[in-house]
């Protein structure tokens, strides 16, 4: 994969490599929330100051050294040069040790070590993207969960790649209203798309804010939060309704849930490091979505208490929640 990214590169081209760069910039950009960038940015100047301090050493001892003196630093140089690659494993060398049995594996890198920049590298990159530093705790959070109501029958009607372009054209509407509506898409599971707001204090463009507008916890505005996500949640049933579909002729029902509450975010795996969010305010936006009707957002009791006049809201039946018992919600139709 690597050579073949490369390869597709004209290095030469300075244009080329912008553009490239560019649209890097923008794919992290729509994964990451900017203060987990600023941490990869960090690390990365970091990084590079620790190689360019090594390398403004070695040409100042280079500098240093005139007449026979100089002739003698080459020689060491030269020495050090050699022992350097004939410490460097082969490929063949790094597969082998690659195929070895992982229990015979040892973490050998020390990032205080200069002459490995590689598990330097990999080392620093796991310490700032690690759970400590990147979580935060976020207050009156709203919660939003949305699925498609029968979709284990009709994937088993479709062909993988028909139930692939299904939820690429419905997941696809839904981004671009998130982007129009300011909501924060947190992931998508299966058929499940789920997405808050309240996370970050104006918008989903946190690039656009000052460290002191990205803190959450300080900032939260519950009844702004919950009746953006309301608004949002409204056009994307009206918007599913009126979508065609190739494959089949009948109209895609969803339903949705929400609720607000704290969470915690933060970038979860050293592989694939993936943004997400926890807390209880999940488990209860998950089980009013699992429990709410085709075509209708039902909410709990704190969530309706902020948007009790946004909607014709209908009280409903009392909701079991596991470890919190019975909940009182209510339920908004749309026909």
């Amino acid at each position: 994969m690597k050579a073949s990214i490369c390869s597709a590169v004209n290095v030469n081209d300075p244009t080329i490599i912008q553009n490239f760069v560019n649209m890097e910039h923008r794919i992290l950009q729509n994964i990451f929330p900017q203060h987990i960038l600023e941490h990869m940015n960090k690390l990365t100047s970091e990084t590079s100051s620790h190689f360019s301090r090594q390398n403004i050493s070695s040409v100042r001892s280079l500098e240093a050294a005139s007449g026979p003196n100089r002739q003698e630093c080459d020689v060491k140089q030269e020495k050090e040069q050699e022992s350097f690659t004939m410490s460097m494993p082969s490929r063949d060398t790094r597969d082998t040790k690659d195929r070895r049995d992982p229990r015979d594996r040892r973490d050998s890198s020390d990032p205080s070590d200069p002459s490995d920049p590689i598990d330097i590298r990999n080392t620093r990159i796991r310490q700032s993207m690690d759970f400590e530093n990147t979580s935060r705790e976020c207050n009156d959070v709203a919660i939003m969960f949305l699925d498609i109501v029968g979709f284990t029958s009709l994937a088993s009607s479709l062909s993988a790649k028909q139930t692939m372009y299904v939820l690429n054209k419905l997941f696809v509407l839904y981004d671009d209203l998130s982007s129009d509506f300011d909501v924060y898409k947190v992931e998508t599971a299966g058929d499940c798309y789920i997405a808050c707001h309240g996370i970050f204090e104006e918008n989903v463009f946190p690039h656009r804010m000052s460290t002191q507008q990205r803190d959450c916890k300080r900032n939260s505005n519950p009844l702004k939060s919950t009746r953006t996500i309301l608004a949002f949640a409204e056009e994307v049933i009206q918007k599913t309704k009126t979508l065609k579909f190739r494959c089949f002729d009948f109209p895609i029902q969803i339903r949705i849930g929400m609720h607000i509450g704290p969470v915690i975010t933060g970038t979860i795996g050293s592989k694939l490091p993936k943004f997400s969010m926890f807390g209880d305010v999940m488990n209860v936006a998950s089980r009013m979505e699992s429990t709410s009707r085709p075509n209708s957002i039902q909410v709990t009791r704190e969530f309706y208490e902020y948007v009790k006049d946004e909607a014709p809201w209908k009280k409903n039946e009392d909701v079991y929640v596991k470890n919190k018992g019975n909940m009182r919600t209510y339920i908004c139709e749309f026909v």
